[in-house]
This record gives structure tokens, C-alpha cells and sequence, in this order.
């Protein structure tokens, strides 16, 4: 019963940080598809390079920068979060046997 708790609430972890970092890529795609058309743009527009550049200035030193370093945290961590492995339960019931009661 425990261990379907358990189950159940890990689950449901895994799924609100799924649905974090699916809102963080899709606020990034968005931004993806404005640096396309500000780059098409740029061609003819000096303000529209000037707000290219101030993009990509975010990107590289500002609080831009710290939200996509923070999503990739997030990334690397929902990672290593799945493939954390328990010890499977034929080690444990191996070590239990084997166990000494004094």
C-alpha cells in the first residue's frame, strides 16, 4: 500500500516537471520564432537589428541568460530524476536473507 503511495506521489512529481519544462520550451520556441523574423528583417531595418542585438545581448549576459540556465537545470535534473534506479527488489530480498540477526 506504501509503495503505491509512493509510487503515485513520484509520479505526480514527475508530471508537474514535465509540464514546467514543456511550458519553459514553449516559452522559448516563441522567442525562437521572433529572432527568425526580427533576423529576416534585419536585412532591411536598423531597429529591427538594434532589437536583435539587444536580444542576443539578453541571451548572452542578461536575465535571459539566467532563465535559460535555469530551464536547463531543470532539464538535467527532471533527467537524472528518471533515471535514478532503486536497488531492485531481488537485492534487497538477498540482503535481508543474508542478514545476521545477532
Amino acid at each position: 500500500m506504501r509503495k503505491k503511495i509512493e509510487q503515485d506521489l513520484f509520479k505526480k512529481r514527475i508530471e508537474k516537471e514535465i509540464s514546467i519544462v514543456k511550458e519553459m520550451i514553449s516559452e522559448f520556441d516563441v522567442i525562437k520564432k521572433r529572432v527568425i523574423e526580427l533576423n529576416e528583417q534585419a536585412r532591411y531595418d536598423p531597429l529591427a537589428a538594434s532589437t536583435l542585438n539587444k536580444i542576443i545581448e539578453g541571451y548572452t549576459r542578461g536575465e535571459e541568460a539566467r532563465l535559460y540556465n535555469s530551464a536547463i537545470e531543470k532539464v538535467d535534473a527532471l533527467a537524472n530524476l528518471l533515471n535514478h534506479e532503486k536497488k531492485p527488489e531481488t537485492t534487497i530480498k538477498r540482503k535481508n536473507k543474508y542478514r545476521k540477526i545477532v
